[in-house]
């Protein structure tokens, strides 16, 4: 059975996130069921015009078989228009309209596309993969299981209402799968439940193995691995640590992930002065060595820190988690249990309870302990019977 996926901008960075969990599952149940096949379909171009020439149109990723689609001149021409404002409304439409169907012809020849059995949609994220699986799916007769991801609004809302193309999705799809409660209520209220599915996102346990922790008896070190964007909250982080440096002033800050705030963190650090003790790694394909050789692991957004695949990595390392209460965050994190929970944007709370469990050697293994039995319920293995 071919399972053919749709992701607007698929580049494995190794920090969590969407593409690890696309390259995770896709792989974990090529095992589990040896008759499924997963290929993706998705961009090239990355919006840049010549950033695509090193990208090659087809790779591997274990058992995932992935298709870049482009260039797209037109859709490259249509961003640069839409960012100076230069051109109207009514000829961007029809630009639109010609790049749309540049995409469904490049990707209706693609083989494993015409023969797939199942289209599996990541997310509404208002792109223009959403209509390519949708029209792809209508042209071929091949059912579409829509996989939404969770939200970043920062509101009580789960999911704001979709558009026109959103709603044909979740009309069209035999299947609509949920990562968080909060998505699958938003579904229920829309009279989606009977095609409503919750699976949570799982971990690889086994390539986060605490019996290969390595401490540095030392130093203390902290773990922050995630995108630099706003919703993250890395300066937080950054100020945070400068408070804890006061207490501890060989500890050392990792930081892995890149993203539209790195000049804006690097900038922080230089003006606290912090640069000796944090290091950058940017992008990283393997952040368990990151995690094997941390004392504690920060999770400081301010909207929510679940579903996370960087945290569900940290906890599988067995690492105690300092994390923001906001959003779904206590969903993964009880308060005293697997980790300690602190007020968003508050980098002296930050501060006081990473200083309170790298001071108390009782607390820093029962949170250990249990950060790891966290995890073993996220288990992939054990997910993947769901998925199938």
């Amino acid at each position: 059975m071919q399972i053919c996926q749709f992701y607007h901008n698929f580049y494995p960075v190794g920090v969590g996130g969407l593409e690890s969990l696309i390259s995770l599952s896709s792989n974990f149940l090529s095992i589990y069921d040896r008759n499924l096949q997963f290929c993706l379909v998705t961009d090239r171009q990355y919006h840049l015009p010549f950033l695509h020439r090193d990208v090659p149109k087809c790779q591997y990723y274990g058992n995932l078989e992935v298709f870049r689609l482009g260039p797209n001149v037109p859709e490259i021409v249509l961003f640069a228009l839409q960012y100076h404002g230069i051109i109207p409304g009514h000829k961007l439409r029809k630009i639109q309209r010609i790049a749309d169907n540049r995409l469904f012809l490049e990707a209706a020849k693609i083989r494993e596309v015409r023969e797939a059995n199942v289209f599996h949609l990541h997310g509404l994220w208002d792109t223009i993969y959403e209509e390519l699986a949708l029209r792809l799916s209508d042209v071929f007769g091949i059912p579409l299981i829509l996989h939404l991801h969770g939200t970043y609004l920062p509101s009580a809302e789960a999911m704001s209402p979709p558009n026109a193309t959103g709603k044909a999705i979740l009309e069209k799809s035999y299947a609509i799968v949920a990562n968080n409660t909060n998505v699958f209520e938003k579904l229920k209220e829309w009279k989606l439940e009977k095609k409503a599915h919750l699976i949570p996102n799982g971990v690889d346990i086994e390539k986060f193995d605490v019996r290969k922790r390595c401490l540095d008896e030392k130093c203390f070190n902290i773990a922050f691995i995630a995108r630099l964007s706003t919703i993250r909250d890395p300066l937080t982080a950054i100020y945070a640590f400068k408070l804890l440096l006061k207490k501890f002033p060989d500890a050392k800050l990792h930081v892995a992930g890149d993203g539209p705030l790195e000049n804006t963190v690097r900038r922080l650090i230089q003006q606290l002065d912090v640069g000796r003790s944090v290091i950058m790694y940017g992008v990283r394909m393997d952040v368990e060595c990151i995690l094997q050789k941390s004392n504690v692991y920060w999770a400081t957004s301010d909207v929510t820190n679940y579903p996370s695949m960087s945290l569900l990595e940290a906890l599988a390392s067995g690492l105690p988690v300092v994390a923001t209460n906001s959003g779904l965050t206590k969903e993964l994190i009880v308060d005293g249990q697997n980790g300690l929970l602190v007020s968003p944007r508050n980098p002296k709370e930050l501060a006081d309870a990473t200083e309170e469990i790298l001071t108390d050697e009782p607390l820093r293994s029962f949170l250990s302990i249990n950060a790891r039995a966290t995890a073993e319920k996220y288990d992939f293995k054990k997910i993947c019977s769901k998925w199938a």
